[in-house]
């Protein structure tokens, strides 16, 4: 149980970068400082899935141990019983938006194709099979090109096989697209090879469509949320 948080990246299984890591029981604890308590809360506020998760889990472990000991000195039972009110009044976790397929598999995937060159600082992604990765839609797969963690940006292709669709969503951050093989549907607008889209944040995309299949060249926030259909709209 750490009293501050984990800089990111700063643990290999660390997948999201998240900096709240391993913060919950700290938080219910009341071990963190007043600032770090204020920050915490507008943290979990922004809608972080993983410290949502590990909230709810360490209320759990920590009401389950109060519980125990409770019956171990019947004394200490009033004391535990305010403590349990105290934990209640926090409330519960906030839901975490769901996040689209591809940005949840962005958290996962490293651009391990990277090339190095004779310029320092400069690398390469060379046109190969290798670095594709399926997504949980069916007929759509990506191969990301490079992660900006700071920023939680990722540019990445984008393929997406004869009739597949890809779910509506609203946009956590400015969305580029280039078309640069084949067709995909937007609304009534059919895009083609040398098309380009830019989608503001708090934007939303309908669901995207193609009849013979293509590649799009995308460059996008990792916090995208995902819509079951038109009624967020």
């Amino acid at each position: 149980m750490n009293a501050r948080p984990r800089p990111a990246g700063d643990r290999p299984d660390d997948r999201d970068g998240c900096p709240w890591r391993d913060s919950a029981h700290s938080f219910v604890l009341g071990l963190l400082g007043s600032s770090e308590d204020a920050a915490y809360r507008e943290h979990l506020l922004e809608g972080c899935g993983a410290c949502g998760a590990e909230l709810v889990e360490a209320r759990r472990q920590i009401a389950d141990l109060d519980q125990a000991l409770a019956r171990l000195d019947p004394a200490a039972s009033r004391a535990r019983a305010l403590r349990a009110k105290a934990l209640a009044d926090l409330g519960p976790a906030p839901a975490a938006p769901r996040r689209t397929p591809f940005a949840h598999l962005f958290d996962q995937a490293r651009a391990g194709v990277h090339v190095p060159s004779s310029l320092p600082g400069v690398s390469l992604v060379f046109d190969s099979e290798q670095g594709w990765q399926e997504t949980p839609v069916p007929g759509v797969s990506f191969k990301t090109l490079f992660e900006d963690r700071a920023r939680r940006y990722a540019t990445a292709l984008v393929r997406m096989g004869p009739g597949s669709s890809y779910p509506s969503h609203r946009h956590a951050g400015t969305e580029e697209c280039y078309v640069i093989a084949g067709e995909v549907e937007l609304a009534e607008h059919r895009f083609g090879p040398g098309d380009y889209l830019v989608s503001e944040p708090g934007s939303i995309h309908p669901p995207h469509r193609t009849r013979e299949g293509c590649v799009l060249l995308i460059v996008s926030s990792q916090d995208d949320q995902l819509l079951d259909d038109g009624s967020d709209q």
